[in-house]
């Protein structure tokens, strides 16, 4: 992939995970047609998982953190299970596959970076619209927190 591309997919998965943290989901929408102009099969497979979960709770008030996640600490270990939305895959600088996903819970969603450790033992079993059990670290560096994804079942 080259990084002009990457830098199309990065902007549009940043605007979909922000608008789904807002519950806007016309903006969540428009984010997911900006994929499927780079990336069709991805951005179709997140649009049917999304209208297979429902979109009251994109327009009822935004998608949270899972609630057992608000506790976890900077730093520290948790496992989450839940069902992969979107993915993302992207490069390091050194061109080491990494990736990006959104984990959807019963009660919220969580921002999931897949390293390159990670993902070289075990990014086959991502995919989109599956169950996923991630163990791993609380980066709450940013305003919303991510995990990073120490194992994946």
């Amino acid at each position: 992939m080259d990084t002009a591309t990457q830098a199309v997919l990065t902007a549009a998965f940043d605007q979909m995970w922000t608008a789904a943290a807002r519950g806007d989901y016309v903006a969540f929408t428009a984010s997911l047609d900006r994929l499927a102009d780079v990336l069709p099969d991805a951005a179709v497979e997140a649009r049917k998982t999304l209208l297979m979960r429902g979109t009251a709770e994109w327009t009822a008030g935004g998608v949270a953190e899972p609630k057992g996640f608000r506790d976890v600490a900077d730093g520290a270990t948790t496992t989450l299970r839940g069902t992969v939305v979107a993915r993302l895959p992207l490069g390091t600088a050194q061109g080491l596959p990494y990736m990006r996903i959104v984990l959807a819970c019963d009660d919220g969603a969580v921002r999931v970076e897949v390293l390159p450790r990670t993902y070289d033992r075990e990014g086959y079993k991502i995919a989109v619209g599956e169950p996923l059990t991630v163990y791993g670290r609380v980066d709450r560096r940013d305003e919303r927190p991510n995990l990073l994804a120490l194992r994946i079942d």
